[in-house]
């Protein structure tokens, strides 16, 4: 579908607001790809390892300013700042898993008919894959 976006964005975006394009949960948003990341053959290849999805993960569980960090840099999660504690220091995360991306890519407001239940759920279809459920999370525990 990105291939449609990207030929007329402006037609693409107008169809799916009238209802002549229905989005399903299994057209998986540019979003959760790096910019040159997507393959049209390989629908998994580089899902979930886009920098904006990294950022809105470190900004959601370890605080806001880790989210302006580069994807995989060092840093500690527990530095404290003002406020309150980061997600992942109250809850005693050590790691990131299948539904802590899963929740982080879900995260948006509600859109018409979209059904994000099964978008999340088809999104941890994705971690069946041992080998690259592995691969993505050791990119997200860097």
């Amino acid at each position: 579908m990105r291939d449609k976006f990207d030929e007329d964005p402006g037609k693409f975006c107008k169809n799916v607001m009238h209802g002549n394009i229905c989005i399903k949960a299994s057209d998986l948003p540019s979003m959760i790809y790096p910019e040159k990341g997507y393959n049209t053959d390989a629908i998994d290849e580089n899902a979930l390892k886009s920098d904006l999805l990294a950022s809105c993960f470190r900004a959601l569980f370890t605080g806001p300013s880790s989210g302006k960090r580069p994807v995989n840099a060092s840093g500690s999660n527990k530095k404290k700042g003002s406020g309150r504690n980061p997600i992942a220091v109250t809850y005693h995360m050590k790691e990131c898993n299948k539904y802590h991306v899963a929740y982080v890519a879900t995260l948006a407001e509600s859109d018409g008919d979209f059904d994000y239940e099964e978008y999340y759920n088809y999104i941890l279809t994705l971690f069946d894959d041992k080998k690259w459920c592995e691969d993505t999370l050791d990119w997200y525990n860097g």
